[in-house]
């Protein structure tokens, strides 16, 4: 016996842990979890860092630049003359070399090309937080979702007790005479339809563990213990303060900023095609050579230079000033693209604002529905155990109770979804 209760305890010391970690399954839990492990999170991270790593290339040609170089040649050779007198030859040669360069004129072209790398490696960076805000956003509804079929599931679950509770009562009934066999019969219809809607709304909620689950990046994680999150909550905004704060924060309208500014550095590199480069050039070298047969004679040199290249285009074909058409309507594509974000987010603001107004109102009625029906159900049950009603009033009475509880759940998630949906709009994801 001792033994046994030793091994509990243990048992209990290992489990404990893990429950206490499955009750606390809370909605910050799970985002915090998602931006760890998510893979799509991940490759959207990798994308900025290679484009990081971009712009420091870009940024090569401005700087200085030094090579060494460093060769050995050893060579051995037997001649033949026309006597067959055979004569040996060796030779060995090395050479040791230091250049270089640095790049001081190029009409701004390097400069441009750096500039448009920069802004290319934010705009990743943007994508990257993007990604992460649509990631937040995705577990939210994830989380909202299976909040919501946990609660139709427990209206299913109080809605098959009460058909079991009439199912009772029927056969209490026909047994003293008081009630006909008809009330058994159609109570135990009513049970099997909500026990059929029971085992339809279980299957529904681990539906939904599974896609908050997948959402966060661990498709068999145990998300059994989510703590419920649909309680309403008054959020008030004026719809200009939400439609300036997006114009702020959506990171579609800041992509589309870069956008424009890099079609504009786009434009002034291709205008510089015609711009002439000079560069400076100096390098510094040694070398000889040693003969075997002369024993050990060493020849050798040292020098030095330096240099400046210049480099004039003259004619291309008219590449550059093509090139330059080209910009000129991205840059105007990038303009008109900038215009259409910001309509496409206010009307988005907008839509979203409205839907939030008239959630809330729908709570409150939802409630005062479901109030009277659970009323309702109540003064049915009394009037049925005292043979003042029939099983038509009864069932009626259930079925509305579960319709106005299902009522309820449906008012709180869309008032939910409908301010993460107008956060989401704002550009609002923590």
């Amino acid at each position: 016996m001792k033994k046994f209760s030793i091994i509990m305890l243990v048992l209990a010391l290992v489990l404990l842990p893990c429950a206490s970690w499955a009750e606390s399954l809370t909605l910050e839990e799970c985002i915090s979890r998602a931006l760890n492990i998510n893979p799509e999170l991940q490759q959207a991270k990798a994308q900025m860092e290679t484009a990081e790593a971009e712009k420091g290339v870009a940024g090569v040609a401005r700087r200085f630049r030094l090579d060494g170089t460093a060769s050995f040649k050893y060579s051995n050779s037997i001649d033949t003359n026309a006597l067959n007198e055979q004569k040996k030859y060796s030779a060995g040669a090395s050479r040791l070399g230091i250049s270089a360069q640095q790049l001081i004129f190029d009409g701004g072209k390097s400069h441009l090309q750096l500039s448009v790398a920069a802004k290319n490696a934010l705009a990743a960076q943007r994508d990257y937080e993007e990604a992460k805000n649509q990631l937040i956003a995705k577990v939210r509804d994830a989380y909202y979702n299976l909040n919501k079929a946990t609660r139709e599931k427990d209206v299913a679950k109080t809605r098959y007790d009460n058909q079991n509770d009439r199912l009772g009562l029927a056969r209490n009934f026909f047994k003293v005479g008081s009630k006909a066999k008809i009330d058994v019969t159609k109570a135990e219809a009513d049970v099997a339809k909500a026990k059929l809607g029971l085992v339809s709304a279980t299957t529904n909620e681990r539906k939904n563990q599974a896609t908050l689950a997948a959402a966060i990046g661990d498709p068999l994680l145990d998300v059994t213990a989510a703590k419920d999150a649909l309680e309403f909550e008054e959020w008030k905004i004026d719809m200009e303060s939400a439609v300036s704060t997006a114009m702020e924060n959506r990171q579609e309208i800041k992509a589309q900023e870069f956008n424009l500014a890099s079609a504009e550095a786009n434009l002034q590199l291709k205008r510089k095609g015609q711009m002439p480069e000079l560069s400076l050039t100096g390098g510094l070298d040694t070398s000889g050579k040693l003969f075997a047969e002369d024993r050990a004679k060493l020849e050798g040199n040292d020098g030095w230079k330096i240099g400046a290249n210049l480099t004039f285009p003259f004619l291309d074909g008219a590449k550059s000033l093509n090139e330059s058409r080209v910009a000129k309507a991205q840059l105007e594509a990038a303009k008109s693209g900038l215009a259409k974000a910001k309509n496409d987010v206010a009307l988005e603001v907008r839509t979203a604002w409205v839907a939030l107004e008239q959630s809330g109102e729908a709570v409150t009625a939802s409630r005062e529905q479901e109030r009277f029906a659970k009323d309702a159900l109540e003064l049915s049950k009394i009037r049925y155990k005292a043979g003042a009603c029939d099983y038509l009033e009864l069932s009626d009475a259930i079925e509305g109770y579960a319709e106005a509880q299902t009522n309820v759940i449906k008012s709180l998630y869309d008032s939910k979804y409908a301010a993460v949906t107008l956060k989401k709009a704002m550009g609002e994801y923590k």
